[in-house]
């Protein structure tokens, strides 16, 4: 029996958009917003350990995919295909965004109008990323080092979202808990 839960059923807009614009169709979040951070917060609290999987396709210039992260009281991020599409970092490490070798991936991750599966390991002891079954980042460490990047300040009923300054579409958004238990913040 999977314990899996599913994220993207609980988005609920306009309410959990945080900046930008968004919409779901034919059952994908879909960023509308081009050029400015857009995000949109999960309304759940994940258990201590946990697998976080996204279903995404990028429908225009390849620009960054945020994927916020939470341990504890910590919110951390992912960012893929920053920089014109050609690195991902995971940070702020020490606050130090995109700036940190051991928290860098150089190339790009998504091919435009292909969705690629990413799967955020998050782990008492580090995170790890993987983009279609190929690690790009892995961190091990003291989770208290990381931070969300610049400016990008998710409300705090949730560590969990989305955001991106291109044209995505989110497919699917779930859970799958390792150790402990997440809740609904509903």
């Amino acid at each position: 029996m999977s314990t899996s839960v599913d994220l993207l059923s609980m988005v609920e807009l306009p309410g959990d958009s945080f900046q930008g614009s968004w919409e779901m169709k034919k059952g994908a979040l879909v960023c509308t917003q081009i050029g400015a951070a857009a995000g949109v917060a999960i309304p759940y609290a994940p258990p201590e350990e946990y697998d976080l999987t996204v279903v995404a396709e990028c429908r225009g210039a390849l620009e960054m995919l945020l994927i916020g992260l939470t341990q504890g009281a910590r919110t951390f991020a992912a960012g893929l295909d920053g920089w014109g599409g050609t690195r991902s970092c995971l940070g702020s490490l020490d606050g130090k965004w995109g700036e940190i070798p051991e928290m860098l991936y150089s190339g790009g991750v998504f091919k435009k109008g292909k969705a690629s599966v990413i799967v955020c390991a998050v782990r008492k002891t580090g995170v790890k990323v993987t983009v279609d079954g190929k690690t790009i980042l892995s961190w091990r460490g003291d989770l208290n080092r990381l931070s969300g990047p610049p400016g990008y300040t998710p409300p705090a009923k949730t560590g969990i979202y989305v955001g991106c300054n291109a044209p995505y579409s989110v497919l699917r958004i779930s859970l799958e808990p390792i150790t402990g238990r997440g809740a609904g913040t509903r």
